[in-house]
């Protein structure tokens, strides 16, 4: 079954809900509409991808890991699918949409692992994928997700913990126990000394979820995508 999109579909309106979905630009990922920088970058990797048709498909976002030395490192995600550079695959959206993506590293780069529903054949695809980049599999299934759902272009909802502005400052004195503002350095009724211990910043080199080592300051799993932290 071939995935169809909307014809109301917008690829720059979706693009910039994506990324209010992750808080943050990704390194290395194109997205349109965003700045003229992005879109000459997307017009310049377009060039590459000589089966790509701007009759039939949008983009979603172009990835080039800015290696000027390995030009067919990267790949074209749009509407219709993913061309990878450095081989002849197109992998069509309807393999991605529900299935369980994860990147491993290989001899020659990364593997791209794709396992499907029960009840579609074959059981799995492995594509070779050159893009080392820890926000890979999260940004994909962020937008596999958003396309899977029935109003691709409904605004993504951050779950996030609300903690009000009073919890945030309350501070109290450790000697006289009187309550203190954020910042305050001494105790304005008994002048004790006023400290804020913080907890020390957590590190884990290890997955918790694959096992596989982690890479320094790694918010995300590089090979599986599972988060590391949670705020």
């Amino acid at each position: 079954m071939t995935y169809q999109i909307s014809n109301d579909f917008n690829n720059i309106a979706f693009a910039q809900n994506i990324i209010s979905g992750l808080g943050f630009m990704p390194v290395n990922f194109y997205f349109p509409g965003v700045n003229p920088h992005m879109d000459s970058c997307i017009a310049f990797g377009l060039k590459k991808f000589s089966n790509f048709s701007s009759i039939e498909e949008q983009v979603l976002f172009f990835y080039d890991d800015g290696d000027m030395k390995a030009p067919n490192k990267g790949f074209l995600l749009t509407t219709r699918g993913m061309h990878i550079l450095g081989y002849p695959w197109f992998i069509p959206m309807e393999r991605f949409i529900g299935a369980n993506i994860q990147l491993t590293r290989s001899q020659f780069g990364f593997d791209l692992n794709m396992y499907y529903q029960e009840g579609i054949s074959p059981a799995s695809d492995t594509y070779k994928i050159y893009v080392p980049n820890d926000m890979l599999i999260p940004v994909l299934r962020m937008v596999f997700q958003q396309l899977g759902s029935k109003d691709p272009m409904a605004p993504i909802v951050k779950s996030s913990p609300v903690i009000s502005m009073a919890s945030r400052s309350a501070i109290n004195c450790p000697s006289c126990k009187a309550p203190a503002k954020a910042g305050q350095k001494f105790c304005m009724s008994c002048g004790a000394a006023i400290t804020t211990d913080r907890p020390t910043a957590r590190t884990k080199k290890f997955c918790t979820e694959c096992g596989a080592k982690l890479l320094p300051g790694a918010k995300f799993c590089q090979s599986c995508g599972t988060k590391m932290y949670t705020e």
